[in-house]
């Protein structure tokens, strides 16, 4: 996969987030031993990428955004199936605020993959629907217009279905159809989703398929997400780009508790254009101060320079950057 470079007409930083929904620490234990998995590896042992976070078998899964994935937690904290599937994206806040401060600012939004569940502004927004079962033969052909052929098929293990191999594929040409967006319409920031995992895996959740023909082709489906952000890397500017390399969160009941060590990740330390890609849960402070999967936004909104009003009752805004920042109640402005 090649793609043309992109440079920022500005001095604003450029966000690429890289979603790849089905994401697991086995998928990342293999990842570090493959040799054709570097750009990934490259990527998340990035201090740029991740402001000092240690990428340890503890964190993999925890310190991980899911703001294009949805939340996916249950109502007892617990990562399931059932959430990742039947999630409705557009009712979250979480989901909303991000979309709606990016096109406030004058920040044009290009979102590729699934799902495609956003309230996005019509005038700022470029949606790409690339794994849409209605619409991907439209999407696929549209990809394969603006940027030559992709060839080869998707090596599929016995339980996946035609149309899951033929959307595997269309995942491939996601980046590709992103960028011919962003050269059409502005250079805006990207969001580009990559394959979910999921499908590829055994019933054993977060386990490399057992059959060896089920997991040559999951391994083959990760060296062609490796590729994708192999070639983002190369196209972009380390100087103005911010990558994030995102998952689902944790499977867990209780959650992910980030320690006091990996604090200074949401204090000033982190320096400019930082951001936080936090879990379903990050505790702030005591054990029982949780904060919440949809108390993320702030973070990425202060990392990302941009403003936007405080909820009404002061929360959670007031909660992560009011009391350790002194950032008044009314906007918060990255520093």
């Amino acid at each position: 996969m090649s793609l043309k470079p992109f440079h920022s007409r500005d001095s604003g930083i450029r966000l690429i987030m890289v979603c790849v929904p089905g994401l697991s620490w086995a998928d990342v234990r293999f990842m570090e031993r493959d040799e054709s998995c570097s750009a990934i590896r490259s990527l998340m042992s990035s201090r740029a990428c991740w402001a000092g976070l240690r990428w340890t078998a503890e964190t993999a899964e925890g310190v991980l955004a899911t703001l294009l994935t949805g939340r996916f937690q249950s109502s007892h904290g617990a990562t399931t199936g059932k959430d990742l599937e039947c999630f409705d994206g557009a009712a979250d806040p979480a989901q909303r605020v991000i979309w709606d401060v990016l096109a406030e600012n004058g920040r044009p939004v290009v979102a590729v993959g699934w799902p495609l569940w956003y309230p996005l502004p019509a005038a700022r927004a470029v949606i790409v629907p690339v794994t849409s079962l209605e619409q991907d033969a439209q999407a696929c052909a549209g990809a394969e217009r603006g940027g030559g052929s992709e060839s080869g098929e998707v090596s599929s293990p016995s339980f996946l279905t035609e149309i899951e191999c033929r959307c595997a594929r269309l995942d491939r040409l996601a980046v590709r159809a992103a960028m011919h967006a962003a050269e059409r319409f502005g250079r805006p920031d990207i969001f580009v989703c990559l394959p979910g995992l999921e499908k590829w895996r055994s019933a054993e959740r977060g386990q490399i398929p057992p059959d060896k023909a089920a997991a040559e082709s999951c391994f083959l489906l990760l060296r062609d997400v490796d590729r994708a952000i192999g070639a983002l890397l190369a196209a972009a500017d380390p100087e103005k780009t911010l990558f994030v390399l995102m998952s689902a969160p944790a499977r867990r009941s209780a959650g992910f508790g980030m320690r006091p060590a990996d604090e200074r990740c949401i204090s000033d330390q982190a320096g400019p254009g930082v951001l936080l890609a936090a879990g379903p849960d990050v505790r702030v402070g005591a054990a029982d101060s949780v904060v919440r999967d949809v108390d993320v936004a702030p973070m990425i909104i202060y990392r990302l320079g941009l403003r936007v009003p405080l909820d009404a009752d002061g929360s959670p805004w007031n909660l992560l950057f009011g009391e350790k920042h002194g950032i008044q109640k009314s906007v918060l402005f990255a520093e």
